[in-house]
């Protein structure tokens, strides 16, 4: 028997059990987000930080004269913790917080390749989706500007922020039964855990495969939605509209298993001792 190249032994495999053929991965890429910053200070879901208590207290009203949260900073590449303040913040945020740039926010590609897992069939992934995910470096910080977020009890004022950070992009075709202009795409955020915070609606997708030799691309262009479970943590108005993001990623073949070779060359042989049957079986000849 003639030996067979590995691509022979998988083409041959890929043939006879069609269920083992793979999709793409992803394995590097840029994502970047253009948040609106008057979208959060202005996003606040009153009814819902009224009816929950948010004040310590529980009796402090929402100030609507005042704005929601405020963009407070961001990182590329690690935590981005407490954003820096000077002076008294409570002061500070309601009478002139100087808020960073929000837009061409840069977050870094994550190199453990463990959590790299986000695989597609380059010809549906637009409208069939994905498994696994791919998981970015960085975050954003945001400050709560409103009186009725801090603690009301205390003697001076205090201020309250939160921040998010490794941003994984996946799909789940449930986010679309929420509602129905979700495109199923999401980002969630791992601090530790994770929660969903941004739907994507409006969604393109543009794919080019990869080959054993050629890397390929898969590039996102859409708009970020707060989620459901956004509003539960902080307050936020679910559904709104808080800015639009880009990820141009690249791809390529998963590299084959051992476990794969070997099914592979199982395969090949059987093929070929099935062959060899047929070839050696008795013919008949007419009398």
């Amino acid at each position: 028997m003639r030996s067979l190249t590995l691509t022979t032994l998988f083409a041959l495999l890929i043939l006879m059990k069609p269920d083992l053929a793979y999709g793409d991965v992803v394995t590097g890429g840029t994502l970047t987000f253009d948040l609106d910053g008057d979208a959060f200070a202005d996003g606040a879901d009153v009814d819902y930080i009224n009816t929950r208590g948010q004040a310590t207290n529980g009796s402090f009203l929402y100030d609507t004269n005042q704005s929601f949260i405020e963009f407070a900073g961001h990182s590329a590449t690690s935590n981005p913790g407490r954003p820096a303040a000077s002076g008294t913040f409570a002061d500070a945020v309601t009478s002139g917080w100087t808020r960073p740039s929000t837009t061409g926010l840069n977050y870094g590609f994550n190199s453990d390749s463990s959590l790299q897992t986000l695989t597609f069939d380059a010809g549906s992934v637009a409208t069939g989706g994905a498994t696994g995910s791919t998981q970015f470096t960085g975050g954003d910080s945001f400050w709560f500007a409103n009186s009725t977020m801090y603690d009301p009890i205390a003697d001076v004022p205090t201020s309250t922020w939160f921040h998010y950070k490794n941003l994984t992009l996946s799909y789940d075709a449930d986010r679309m039964a929420l509602d129905s202009e979700n495109s199923g795409w999401l980002f969630t955020h791992n601090l530790p855990g994770s929660l969903a915070l941004y739907d994507i609606r409006n969604l393109t997708i543009d794919t080019t495969a990869a080959t054993l030799s050629t890397p390929g691309t898969l590039t996102f262009n859409g708009d970020l939605f707060t989620t459901p479970e956004f509003r539960g943590q902080v307050g936020i108005q679910s559904g709104l509209d808080v800015g639009s993001f880009s990820f141009a990623g690249v791809t390529a073949v998963p590299e084959p298993s051992s476990v794969m070779v070997l099914a592979a060359a199982g395969a090949a042989g059987a093929f070929w001792r099935r062959r060899k049957r047929k070839l050696d079986a008795p013919v008949a000849v007419g009398a």
